[in-house]
């Protein structure tokens, strides 16, 4: 929405009987689209190219889906980037691009307007640096200790700075539990519609989080934004440029890419200590003030 680089877009049905199928490849039949990128690559999303009739389409070397495609993209054995992965599908049909753009959500007045409205009525200060902290995820292996947050937050609010709490669906427990062990006002955030929640974001001077979708979400709507990894690789997963940055710790065992520690010790995230993440906030925010 508001894309200007989207000129429409086309929902897929709920309700996936054969008819509703159709219908939605008939709709895009009559576009007379020239190119397919197939990004999700499932065996239906192949059949509909095919079956739109479309004269390019691009895919992947997967099974029985690469017969639907024109231009196949051969598998690698060298982890990519996210970004240059789908870049693949450019060069397939020889569109060169070598350097990838952050993500970018184009937020209107009205949305903006209604973040600043939001956190006025909580009494933040836009005169101050307001930090956020995103402690939820959707593996255990990708949370940093609750404790760490808690020390983080009371360390920034000892510094003058105003610190927001955000969360997702199902970890409001986690973020009520880091709220109540912290000396001084902490600001929240619950759960948004996502046009909401980037323009809430977007007023933030840096955000620091684990690997989730707010992290991803919050570099979008144009804030800095500290990753925290541990069982996945900011290599591949946080392909941001400065001044966003990723932080994690040199340990073995990482990246395993388990939903769980197999240890059980979460060395990879317990490593990260609490004065580094700290100093990289200051850091950030010293040279915004700089520039």
């Amino acid at each position: 929405r508001n894309n200007p680089h989207v000129d429409c877009v086309f929902f897929y049905p709920d309700n996936k009987s054969v008819h509703n199928q159709l219908s939605f490849i008939n709709q895009i039949k009559r576009e007379q689209f020239d190119v397919y990128f197939d990004l999700w690559g499932s065996v239906r999303t192949a059949f509909f190219g095919f079956l739109a009739g479309i004269p390019k389409r691009v895919g992947r070397h997967f099974r029985v889906r690469r017969w639907f495609y024109t231009h196949i993209i051969e598998s690698k054995k060298q982890k990519l980037p996210a970004p240059q992965f789908y870049l693949e599908y450019l060069e397939a049909v020889n569109i060169t691009k070598k350097h990838f753009e952050a993500p970018q959500i184009f937020l209107r007045p009205e949305e903006k307007q209604w973040a600043r409205t939001y956190f006025e009525a909580q009494g933040v200060n836009f005169e101050r640096a307001l930090v956020g902290l995103q402690p939820g995820a959707s593996w255990p292996n990708k949370i940093w200790p609750e404790q760490k947050f808690v020390q983080l937050a009371n360390r920034l609010l000892d510094h003058g700075y105003q610190v927001l709490v955000t969360w997702g669906p199902g970890e409001e427990d986690l973020a009520r539990s880091i709220i109540s062990q912290v000396t001084g006002t902490v600001f929240e955030l619950p759960p948004q519609p996502l046009r909401q929640l980037a323009a809430a974001l977007s007023c933030l001077q840096i955000l620091i989080s684990n690997d989730c979708g707010t992290m991803h979400l919050a570099v979008a709507a144009g804030t800095t934004t500290i990753g925290l990894f541990g069982a996945t690789e900011p290599e591949i997963w946080f392909p941001y440029q400065t001044p966003h940055q990723a932080i994690y710790a040199p340990v073995p065992c990482r990246p395993c890419h388990k939903n769980y520690c197999p240890l059980g010790t979460l060395e990879c995230l317990q490593s990260i200590e609490v004065d580094r993440v700290f100093k990289a906030v200051q850091k950030v925010i010293a040279e915004s003030v700089c520039v």
